[in-house]
């Protein structure tokens, strides 16, 4: 039987993710972009959202492409990293209000809420640990 992830899980890899530096970030970003670019309508049901907003999380997965890119191959990343916090702030708020809908899948949406506030946590930490991003 396959084992269930948990939500600590999936907050220490992020973390491990960040610890490492931008780079691991910006892979993570096009993780999401892709998913978010794919399958719209497999993340609006998952959030309980109509597959009318698909066109928002398409939106969002582009945010996360440009984003992953910004911080796969620029050299100054800081402002990049700090897209990502306001990106991050920005899918909290998503993510608060999806708690409204009822069709929504709240065991996915707890999963998702802690792990968009592990990352944002840990990239406003990053700064006070690494000099020159």
């Amino acid at each position: 039987m396959a084992e269930k992830i948990k939500v600590p899980d999936i907050a220490l890899f992020l973390l491990v993710g960040m610890l490492i530096g931008p780079a691991a970030l910006g892979w993570v970003n096009m993780g999401m972009a892709v998913t978010e670019l794919t399958f719209p309508e497999g993340v609006c049901r998952v959030m309980g959202a109509p597959k009318q907003y698909s066109w928002l999380v398409r939106s969002l997965g582009l945010r996360e492409l440009a984003i992953g890119l910004g911080l796969l191959l620029q050299p100054q990343r800081r402002a990049w990293v700090w897209a990502r916090v306001v990106g991050d702030a920005m899918d909290m708020a998503l993510l608060a209000a999806s708690f409204r809908l009822p069709r929504a899948n709240r065991a996915w949406q707890g999963t998702l809420t802690a792990a968009t506030l592990v990352s944002a946590v840990g990239c406003i930490g990053m700064f006070g640990c690494v000099p020159e991003i």
